[in-house]
């Protein structure tokens, strides 16, 4: 089974590739590696699934569950476009919100930090980034400029980019990202921009 690497950046788009390429593991339960968590919001809360338990189908994020309060949205479509057929051994197939990947960062207390977060860190503590990706490697977002992450330290997370959200918002997570940047660039690290990253995701399903 081929070993991926998983310190490299993934993005909705790289992770979609693994998917495709290694739907037949998938498809047995097998686990292409532990170390890749993806992140993502379901009844309004942060969960996460390791790669092989996950799939994209029509460009939306479904993952497998086998809580049984998810089989009345079991997507049978999603799975036999994918497999050829519809797996149950996999559990539910569920459309979730993607909320991110796990970098290899963690905060100075040891908690993983996830791209679609919004950190501080020990250079300038007064500052807020949104974690994403930029040339080719995890980096710190904000109004005044990008920062490669592996420069800096003392990370402490403070909220997410994923405030205000509802099921007919199809923003991926870059453009989520680049939004926030954007209300950084106009209105400065405000009180009130802290105050909406602080959120628990909240969402209206529609």
């Amino acid at each position: 089974m081929e070993k991926i690497d998983f310190s490299r950046p993934f993005d909705e788009a790289s992770l979609k590739e693994l998917c495709e390429k290694h739907y037949h593991e998938m498809a047995y339960g097998e686990k292409c590696d532990w170390g890749l968590n993806m992140r993502y919001i379901c009844d309004n809360s942060f969960r996460l699934k390791p790669f092989g338990q996950f799939l994209f189908w029509c460009d939306e994020l479904y993952v497998f569950d086998h809580d049984e309060k998810y089989r009345e949205e079991h997507n049978s479509q999603a799975a036999e476009d994918t497999f050829g057929y519809d797996f149950e051994e996999l559990g539910n197939v569920h459309r979730v919100i993607y909320a991110g990947v796990a970098t290899t960062f963690v905060t100075d207390e040891g908690y993983g930090i996830f791209t679609g977060d919004v950190v501080t860190a020990d250079d300038n503590p007064e500052l807020i980034y949104a974690v994403g990706i930029a040339n080719g490697e995890y980096a710190l977002l904000s109004g005044v400029g990008t920062l490669p992450m592996a420069e800096h330290h003392g990370f402490k997370v403070v909220g997410s980019v994923f405030y205000d959200l509802s099921w007919c918002d199809d923003y991926m997570l870059d453009e989520r990202i680049a939004v926030f940047v954007d209300e950084l660039r106009r209105n400065g690290d405000s009180k009130e921009i802290r105050v909406k990253v602080e959120k628990t995701p909240s969402f209206a399903q529609q």
